[in-house]
C-alpha cells in the first residue's frame, strides 16, 4: 500500500515575508480515497477541503490510518 502526503515544512506568508504558525495547506492521497472536489492547492483553497484545518497529531493519525 502506498499513502502520499503532500505538504510545506511551515507557512511563510508573502504579506509578513517570515515563518507564521498559521495552518497550512496539505493534500493526502491513499489508494480508493473518494476526492473532496477541491481542485487547487492554496491556503484558502484547503480550508474548503474535506479535513478543513485540523491540528498535527490530527494530520499524522490520518496518514497513517489504514
Amino acid at each position: 500500500d502506498v499513502t502520499v502526503a503532500l505538504l510545506p515544512d511551515h507557512p511563510t506568508p508573502c504579506r509578513i515575508r517570515t515563518h507564521s504558525s498559521d495552518a497550512v495547506p496539505f493534500v493526502i492521497w491513499k489508494p480508493g480515497m473518494e476526492p473532496d472536489g477541491v481542485t487547487v492547492y492554496d491556503e484558502e483553497s484547503a480550508k474548503q477541503g474535506g479535513y478543513g484545518t485540523i491540528a498535527g497529531h490530527d494530520f499524522i493519525e490520518t496518514l497513517f490510518k489504514k
